[in-house]
């Protein structure tokens, strides 16, 4: 049997048995072209010639060529299961294989799972190059004895995946400036945020710092700013407030919270966050900000009206707050204790105090009034028979400033039996001061432990 062998610009010709198989050819080539035999592959219309097949098989026309090719080793890396250690696989190629051929050998010898669009990291003395078009030879790009290989995967923003080959050595910072080249404008450098294991990467670190493995994802994040608006607190003088925050369109309101509280020290179980298009509902804490329509440049709005002493307050609550939880928060606002609290709203005194302020169908922004409680005595004063009074009776009664004389008439009447219908109140022990029952207790400065007398008269 006569054989043509072409091996790089040179032709061989080989006279073998009939029945000589692939390897025996093989080992005549090795004597000629001094290249081992486990470093040659022959090709015959474009099907590789298997070491143990009779060549007779191949039906090889003597006036056909056979293309010897030069085997050498490359090297592919990854990291063990349990990160502590690097496995290494080696393959045998020449250099007219194609990228694609490559990636398949990965999959059909090393199992690894190959995908459209996968980019290869070739770790060459000069630098890295990045093999990305799967129809180009591997020699383009100095794909040669000894280069090794590393592969990791990156989920993109807009949850397309896509692979490349990166190093352990590369800092995240690199890594960045490589997806800046992919995608251009669509992500600038100092726009990502890289995510491992739900950890934010941290541009100084290199991959191997987070025992990347491979196939492993790493989550590209597009981060863009918002502002977080305070409206005027008139307790704090604070004036109108924003606050800016880098995020991305998968963070949750309760994310917001956090960050307010980390960086600007909100108390963030206390923050009710609402958008100017809906200011008549809370943002929930579990729905993600993209899903409120929160993009680049959006404003959210923190809110809440207490109505107190002629003046309105903004207060900050959580969505299940209760009327203790709020009268607790104004508490630390004016220092008044909760029991001389009085809360009201649409007319109902907010009593129950486990009971949350949704129960009380109090939506965003609404006002609740705010009353200081305090307590004054009422001292019964009998007129003896020389003219002198002779107060011997005293009833404590807690009011707030807009109880009226005729209101206080009342508890008396109900609370303690008292007839009012032949006394007057005043605000001395002479019984000649009579206070009009239409008039506002909070009109005569009236505080805590003041004193009224009431005057049975004759």
């Amino acid at each position: 049997m006569k054989l043509k062998v072409v091996y790089g610009d040179k032709i061989f010709c080989a006279d073998l048995e009939v029945d000589s198989t692939v390897l025996e050819l093989k080992q005549l080539l090795a004597e000629n072209v001094a290249l081992p035999v486990e470093n040659q592959q022959l090709d015959f219309d474009d099907i590789i010639l298997s070491n143990h097949t009779p060549l007779k098989h191949y039906k090889i026309d003597p006036d056909s060529w056979i293309l010897l090719r030069d085997l050498y080793e490359i090297f592919f890396e990854t990291n063990t299961q349990d990160g502590r250690g690097i496995r290494r696989f080696r393959l045998l190629v020449h250099q007219n294989n194609k990228l694609k051929e490559l990636k398949n050998m990965l999959h059909l010898r090393h199992g690894f799972v190959i995908e459209d669009n996968m980019t290869l990291r070739v770790e060459c003395p000069f630098g890295h190059i990045y093999a990305d078009n799967d129809n180009r030879e591997i020699f383009e790009y100095q794909i040669f004895t000894g280069i090794t290989m590393h592969l990791i995967k990156i989920v993109y923003v807009n949850a397309k995946e896509y692979d490349m080959l990166v190093g352990d050595d590369e800092t995240v910072l690199e890594i960045k400036n490589r997806i800046y080249s992919l995608f251009g404008k669509e992500i600038p450098v100092e726009k990502q945020q890289l995510e491992f294991n739900d950890l934010v990467m941290q541009d100084e670190n290199t991959m191997q710092c987070y025992e990347i493995d491979n196939y492993d994802k790493i989550i590209v994040r597009k981060m863009y700013g918002i502002s977080v608006f305070r409206p005027l607190n008139l307790l704090s003088g604070l004036s109108n407030q924003r606050y800016g925050l880098i995020v991305h369109k998968d963070y949750t309101v309760r994310d917001l919270k956090l960050m307010l509280h980390r960086q600007y020290g909100f108390d963030f179980t206390r923050i009710q966050l609402i958008l100017p298009n809906l200011s008549d509902n809370y943002l929930m804490d579990s729905v993600k900000i993209e899903d409120y329509g929160i993009v680049a440049g959006s404003t959210v709005t923190m809110q809440v009206r207490i109505a107190f002493n002629d003046t309105e307050y903004n207060v900050v609550l959580a969505d299940n707050a209760t009327v203790l939880a709020l009268k607790y928060r104004l508490h630390d606002m004016f220092s008044l204790p909760t029991s001389a609290q009085e809360l009201e709203f649409n007319g109902f005194i907010l009593e129950d105090l486990e009971t949350t302020l949704e129960s009380y169908h109090i939506a965003n922004n609404a006002k609740i009034i705010l009353r200081e409680i305090f307590v004054i005595s009422v001292h019964v004063v009998q007129l003896v028979e020389d003219g002198k009074p002779d107060p011997n009776e005293q009833f404590p009664i807690p009011v707030h400033k807009e109880y009226t004389i005729g209101h206080l008439k009342e508890i008396l009447s109900v609370r303690y039996g008292l007839d009012f219908s032949n006394m007057k109140i005043g605000l001395s022990k002479m019984w000649n001061t009579d206070l009009d029952d239409c008039t506002q207790i909070g009109a005569y400065n009236l505080r805590d432990r003041s004193r009224l007398y009431a005057f049975k008269m004759y």
